[in-house]
């Protein structure tokens, strides 16, 4: 015999499992990373589309954002407010849910909760979350806004009036809630009176294409 010693196999063995979990872990590890950096890269060009209010295409790169990191919050946020914009309820529920599960404040989302509600025609849960959940304050303009809009869907214009003039009182230059207050005025038949909102709202966003669309439909309607 020489005097050299042979490892035994069972060190052996652990050793190369060692080293194949750390390789998989820096697999991982290499994997997450990029993966992360695919998902700040669509959600930087999803931001610039939304500025730019080109919805479909923040949604594409949003998709892109959550399938690069299905962890991210944001990104699953963002999308929600895209599929608003989209009048997709069922899509902005689902994005929500999964936003609140990876850890966004309830009260952060009432609004968008209850907006996503009423665009699903589920008026009477839209109405309960957005009149009697905790919602954070800078939101409440926004739950206003889609409180009243549940109430004129509900036929109760009285309601509605009140609820967004207690919008307006804590937004006064909020374009959207001016737009419908406008489209109030058109359905209890006070076209003065709309046609004064819808005038101040896209004084206040001349991009609002929804206060110029209303604009237009009373325009053709006066003079055919």
């Amino acid at each position: 015999m020489t005097g050299k010693q042979h490892q035994p196999l069972s060190a052996i063995v652990r050793t190369m499992l060692v080293l194949a979990l750390l390789s998989t872990a820096s697999v991982a590890v290499t994997a997450e990373r990029k993966g992360n950096e695919k998902a700040r890269a669509a959600l930087e060009s999803a931001e610039a589309y939304i500025t730019q209010k080109n919805w479909r295409s923040a949604r594409v790169e949003l998709l892109n954002a959550t399938t690069a990191d299905p962890r991210s919050a944001k990104a699953h946020l963002r999308l929600a407010e895209v599929a608003l914009h989209l009048f997709d309820g069922v899509a902005a529920k689902a994005e929500l849910q999964r936003a609140e599960a990876l850890g966004v404040d309830g009260e952060q989302i009432a609004h968008l909760k209850g907006h996503a509600l009423w665009l699903s025609g589920d008026l009477e849960q839209a109405e309960a979350i957005l009149s009697r959940s905790p919602i954070a304050r800078e939101h409440l303009p926004y739950a206003y806004r889609i409180l009243g809009r549940v109430q004129m869907a509900r036929g109760d214009t009285a309601a509605a009036s009140t609820t967004f003039e207690q919008g307006l009182a804590l937004a006064p230059n909020d374009s959207q809630l001016w737009t419908e207050i406008g489209r109030l005025r058109i359905v209890i038949s006070n076209q003065g009176g709309a046609i004064q909102a819808l005038d101040r709202a896209v004084e206040l966003d001349p991009a609002n294409i929804r206060a110029l669309e209303l604009r237009g439909r009373m325009v053709r309607t006066q003079f055919g």
